[in-house]
């Protein structure tokens, strides 16, 4: 009898710990590992050089060679072809990532925003040039590009620190314009915790964007807030929170034109695991079930990249694994499956348990916040890229997790080697996932990510 219990708890483990066996895997056009960077850190898909077919656009790193620099891929005969590199941007880390048409022409840019400058890309002549160069004085952690009023000029969404509390940074969605060659702020949203995730779009389909961002604490999931563009107020308004609509934190976001005016929330997040969200009835609904991949996902896009006028998707798993596959479509008769949306007195009730065991759990360990750049601005400890390790083993794939932890400790100890001393001490990164393997884990998506983890079963029962 003994016996049999403990198997039963065994198999009940296995399940609670193993959800993506269930998941669907994606018919794949590409697969490629160990590929153009150490690691990735963004995905955009757009058509830059008007071709009719859209164009992959990467941010990455390189730990050994002590680069970091955005490239721009085309689809060529099955396979992806770099055309053009940016200059490296190493010394102006960290480094965010967007694509759109903020200017009344309408020419569509590519822009990456450092700690020091907003730098425009755009195509002409046959070539790749640097439009313009803007200074600026801000310290943002993320930047993502959407037409917020409707007038066919995409506004610039930079997360900013809001306040900075005792374990972690209350942060804000600024909203800019650019005009005259200078970042013009025209409003802002309330604050929405530590946002780890961005995207801007048109969800609803009536010609302007609302503003997605995912925010939460350690690895657990996080909640989904949407925010509406206020004219009159200049202001993005919380409008839906939805929460646990994963499973995990979400890494990368983006919103996707599915067709027939409808628009899809494409979330990746550390597990592997690719979810598709449908705005109806003011509820974030499920709208395709998700893909599984072997790797903690880091970065989403979707486009059509061959020209045979369907979406292909496009995802970076952990660390530099880039894969290609085809978006299978979703009979329209099919209703979409509801996921737990809450109220806004709920969710702050949530928040604030969360916060205090997470405070707690802390204290208990710890664990703290460090000092980065310039301004000496305290960031929060958080285990973004240990949870992809950590996640990968937990979906019974320890051979996978073991080789992507030992891949990130033989970069690291290259890199230290290069590093400068100043550098080593704006980067201290020390993490341990059960060997307490040291394990560099910055996201050069504008967020400094460090903690030590220590999972035993008990934990998990």
């Amino acid at each position: 009898m003994h016996f049999l219990r403990k198997t039963g708890l065994m198999i009940l483990l296995i399940f609670t710990l193993s959800p993506l066996s269930w998941a669907a895997s994606p018919p794949y056009l590409l697969a490629k590992q160990d590929y153009l960077y150490d690691a990735f850190f963004k995905l955009e898909a757009v058509d830059m050089m008007g071709r009719g077919t859209d164009q992959l656009v990467v941010l990455g790193r390189d730990y050994t060679g002590h680069r970091i620099s955005v490239q721009l891929l085309c689809w060529t005969e099955g396979e992806l072809v770099s055309e053009w590199e940016s200059p490296n941007l190493i010394e102006e880390r960290p480094v965010a990532l967007a694509t759109g048409a903020p200017l009344p022409t309408g020419e569509r840019f590519i822009l990456v925003l450092t700690q020091k400058h907003l730098y425009l890309y755009t195509y002409q002549n046959e070539r790749m040039i640097l439009f313009d160069q803007i200074y600026h004085s801000l310290s943002p952690f993320d930047l993502s590009v959407a037409d917020l009023d409707g007038d066919g000029i995409d506004e610039l969404l930079i997360v900013n620190l809001g306040q900075r509390m005792a374990n972690y940074d209350e942060k804000v969605v600024e909203v800019y314009r650019l005009d005259g060659g200078e970042l013009q702020k025209i409003g802002a949203s309330p604050h929405l915790g530590n946002i780890r995730c961005l995207a801007g779009g048109d969800l609803d389909g009536d010609g302007r964007a609302e503003v997605v961002t995912e925010s939460g604490l350690s690895y657990r999931a996080g909640t989904f807030t949407l925010l509406r563009w206020d004219p009159v107020e200049a202001r993005l308004v919380p409008e839906i929170q939805g929460q646990k609509l994963l499973s995990s934190l979400a890494l990368a976001m983006q919103v996707v034109p599915e067709g027939k005016g409808r628009f899809l929330l494409h979330t990746a997040d550390g597990w592997g695991r690719l979810n598709f969200f449908l705005l109806e009835q003011g509820k974030f609904l499920s709208r395709r079930p998700e893909y599984s991949f072997p790797h903690g996902l880091v970065g989403v896009a979707a486009g059509d990249l061959d020209g045979d006028g369907s979406i292909e998707g496009i995802v970076a798993g952990h660390p530099n694994n880039l894969m290609v596959f085809t978006l299978v479509g979703v009979d329209e008769t099919e209703p979409a499956e509801e996921t737990a949306v809450e109220s806004n007195e709920q969710q702050e009730a949530g928040a604030e348990a969360e916060a205090r065991t997470e405070n707690q759990a802390r204290e208990e360990a710890g664990s703290g916040v460090e000092t980065e750049g310039k301004d000496g601005r305290e960031t929060e400890s958080q285990e973004a890229e240990e949870t992809v390790v950590q996640t990968a083993a937990e979906k019974k794939n320890p051979p996978e997790a073991a080789t992507e932890a030992n891949l990130e400790t033989v970069i690291e100890k290259e890199s230290e080697a290069e590093d400068t001393e100043t550098e080593k001490e704006e980067n201290p990164v020390e993490a341990g996932v059960e060997t307490k393997t040291e394990v560099e884990t910055e996201v050069e998506s504008g967020i400094k990510i460090e903690v030590e983890v220590e999972i035993t079963i008990e934990d998990k029962l």
